[in-house]
């Protein structure tokens, strides 16, 4: 057995149902349950309204789809594979991955309607998803099988009467106000589905993204919404995270220990909600930096450093930790757990994070306690706790300011009765506060240098930071019975790396770099294989037009687990998208302001257009990443490389399938390579090998890459029969 499926029943499930709605002031469920598609499985009964469904035992399964193409084709891998590749490294079954191609719309949709849900996505426990999408739906590059867009309607009461768990999307709005019920209504047995109010990010590399990140998470024990929102807190920002829940129960899914709620069918959902915080930069006039942005380096972080830091953490946190045994381990990210509480910690940085994770996104004692004697606490209550644990703990950084306090939601209510704009209002109409978020920003107050002694000509510049390592929170609980007796708030995140030459918010510069001006930048963004390279964090939104409406500049810096040798100056282009004519979101994007920070050049030049035969031998040559734009062909003012600039700071790298070193072909900028081993097959489709370009500038500190890929047609293996002759 793989898991130990729980299921609430008689007394147990209606006290807690009956305690939920007391607390959220919900209507109460009609006794009637479902009044859809209600035919039993033969053999089994329905308990209290809730219907058993099958699972097939064995080892987790996991199934990602990276359905995106154009500007989002290497993100969208890197998310998919990131997810995959993590879980397979704890135990779990990676099924597939299904890059562009071979990533079908059918895979989700009910066998009603011609779908194959039923043998991809309901044969693996989790589902994973990146692409674009909206309230409506998400979509497909490939059109072939059956269509572009899967919407509500598709997967209507069809996702988890077989195997499925969980479906994870990280896509743009899909779990937004508007449609809520109609999504919750796919639900037949799936547990969660976790997605985003907001727009979403998808990063690259791999270990950059949401779907790595909620992987590593699940992998170290936490829940299943638990490592969702976290793997948001480190990713994501200005972002808003959502969960609709089958059950309040599936809050506690616990792959690592095999805990899962029971399945269930019946007609009620709940929805949770969280912000991973992040603001808008500041806004800096372009014209008064003179063409140039002062560069600012981190200091050293020695693994003394990080030894000392880890163990003060500890300290605080009241974790027993072992940075000794860490060092000799050689791990970049630190974790030791106690109790249920965890501390993690970035050797590379110090970025921290602490979790408790017996009270954190746990819904179930959060509500309750609302129902005990105890002094609720305000959102300004939460600031004055939050303030006094950073101070006190020497935790709060010199070039931190106060942004604003937001509370994470939890709410829920029928699915079944009345219009699908009444069940929406039924399911938020009565969102609880579960735990507030105290945030902070970044920002450096830099004041250029006098030259040759006359004064500056410019007053201080206050330059905000973002990026995921940019950020400072402390959660703090909303009802004054949850506060622990040793002040520990139930979650916190920080540490962002030092500076050299800071004191407070003020920081010096060594030197300055020079700035592309923001005509280029537009050029970059408005290029669609151009801003697939350079732009830092790309929205997987469901548009047909992107237009920038204003422009700033500011630092990035990368989030954990990521290496980085100083603050990436950055424009921050406003950017308004829109479907149809109509606006559907305005974002926030990030292009590095110099192009020696931009990650290479990478395209594959030549590779075959026609079909292939296993055991042919091909030649596959990639783009000069040392050439200017201009001379590739683009428009004549990027007149420039991106990256470091000559032709041997770039290393070029060839694989089939994933980027992994088992999968690895050969490294030259042109090869030639006998097409021999997995293919990826498909009933109804090609045969297939995805061959992926990988170009690193080694000479950077930080080491950027960039990949491209080409998918070559394969012939399906033809099996003749063997003919014998008697010859007596």
């Amino acid at each position: 057995m793989k898991k130990r499926s729980i299921m609430l029943k008689g007394t147990w499930r209606l006290a807690l149902a009956a305690l939920l709605v007391a607390l959220l002031g919900l209507p109460t469920a009609v006794a009637q349950g479902p009044q859809e598609d209600t035919t039993m499985i033969p053999g089994q009964e329905a308990v209290q309204g809730v219907r058993p469904l099958y699972d097939d035992g064995g080892a987790w399964e996991v199934g990602s789809h990276a359905a995106a193409g154009g500007s989002l084709t290497a993100h969208a891998y890197h998310e998919a594979w990131g997810v995959s590749y993590k879980l397979g490294t704890c135990g779990w079954n990676r099924r597939y991955v299904y890059n562009k191609y071979l990533a079908w719309e059918e895979d989700f949709k009910r066998a009603a309607l011609g779908g194959k849900e039923h043998v991809y996505l309901d044969t693996v426990d989790l589902q994973f998803y990146v692409g674009h999408g909206g309230p409506s739906g998400f979509t497909f590059w490939n059109t072939c099988c059956d269509d572009y867009k899967l919407t509500t309607n598709d997967c209507y009461r069809s996702w988890g009467n077989d195997d499925n768990e969980w479906v994870a999307l990280t896509s743009c709005n899909v779990l937004a106000d508007s449609n809520l019920a109609a999504w919750a209504r796919c639900m037949r047995g799936t547990h969660l589905i976790l997605g985003f109010k907001s727009t979403a990010y998808a990063r690259y590399p791999y270990y950059n993204t949401q779907g790595y990140w909620f992987a590593r998470y699940l992998c170290q024990g936490y829940t299943v919404p638990q490592a969702w929102y976290k793997a948001g807190d480190r990713v994501q920002r200005t972002k808003t995270l959502r969960i609709l829940y089958n059950e309040v129960a599936c809050q506690w899914d616990r792959p690592k220990t095999g805990w899962v709620c029971a399945d269930s069918y019946d007609w009620d959902a709940w929805v949770s909600t969280h912000y991973a915080c992040g603001d808008p930069a500041g806004y800096v006039d372009v014209g008064d930096l003179d063409g140039t942005m002062p560069r600012f380096a981190f200091r050293p972080f020695s693994t003394a450093d990080a030894g000392n830091k880890y163990d003060r953490l500890g300290g605080v946190f009241e974790v027993p930790v072992t940075p000794t045994l860490r060092i000799q381990q050689d791990e970049v990210m630190w974790a030791d757990m106690s109790d249920g509480r965890e501390l993690e910690m970035d050797s590379q940085s110090g970025l921290y994070g602490y979790m408790d994770l017996n009270n954190m996104w746990a819904y179930t004692p959060t509500l309750g306690a609302h129902e005990v004697q105890g002094v609720r606490i305000t959102a300004n209550g939460a600031r004055d706790i939050a303030d006094r644990f950073l101070t006190d703990n020497n935790l709060m950084p010199g070039d931190a300011q106060f942004s604003h306090v937001v509370s994470d939601t939890m709410s829920g209510g029928d699915i079944v009765s009345g219009t699908l704009a009444a069940m929406n209002a039924s399911l938020l109409a009565n969102e609880e506060a579960t735990v507030w978020q105290v945030i902070y920003s970044r920002v450096l107050t830099y004041t250029p240098p006098s030259i040759a002694g006359v004064a500056p000509q410019a007053q201080a510049i206050a330059f905000s930071v973002v990026g995921p390592g940019a950020k400072q929170k402390v959660y703090v609980p909303t009802n004054a019975s949850m506060l622990s007796a040793n002040g520990l708030p139930p979650g916190a995140m920080g540490g962002w790396r030092e500076l050299l030459g800071q004191q407070g918010s003020s920081v010096q510069a060594a030197d300055t770099v020079e700035m592309l001006t923001p005509d280029q930048i537009y050029m970059l963004h408005d290029t669609e294989d151009l801003a697939k390279m350079v732009v830092l964090d790309p929205s997987p939104i469901q548009a047909d037009e992107a237009e920038i409406l204003t422009h700033t500049v500011a630092y990035w810096e990368e989030g954990a687990g990521a290496s980085q040798a100083e603050l990436t100056p950055v424009y921050e282009l406003t950017v308004r998208y829109t479907l149809g004519g109509e606006e559907v979101a305005v974002d926030q994007l990030h292009i590095p302001a110099n192009e020696t920070y931009m990650s290479p050049f990478a395209k594959i030049e030549s590779a075959p257009t026609e079909m292939v035969k296993m055991g042919q031998t091909i030649t596959l040559t990639a783009t000069e990443a040392a050439t200017t734009l201009a001379v590739l062909g683009y428009d004549p003012s990027l007149d420039f490389v991106l990256g470091s600039g000559a032709p041997e700071d770039y290393i070029y790298e060839w694989y089939v399938n994933s980027v992994e070193e088992a999968n690895k072909i050969r490294a030259g900028r042109s090869i030639t390579y006998t097409v021999t081993g997995d293919v990826s097959e498909r009933p109804g489709g090609t045969p297939q090998q995805t061959i992926i370009l990988k170009v690193t500038d080694w000479t950077n500190p930080d080491q950027h890459s960039n990949t491209d890929s080409a998918t070559l047609d394969i012939y399906a293996r033809i099996f003749m029969p063997v003919i014998m002759k008697n010859w007596a």
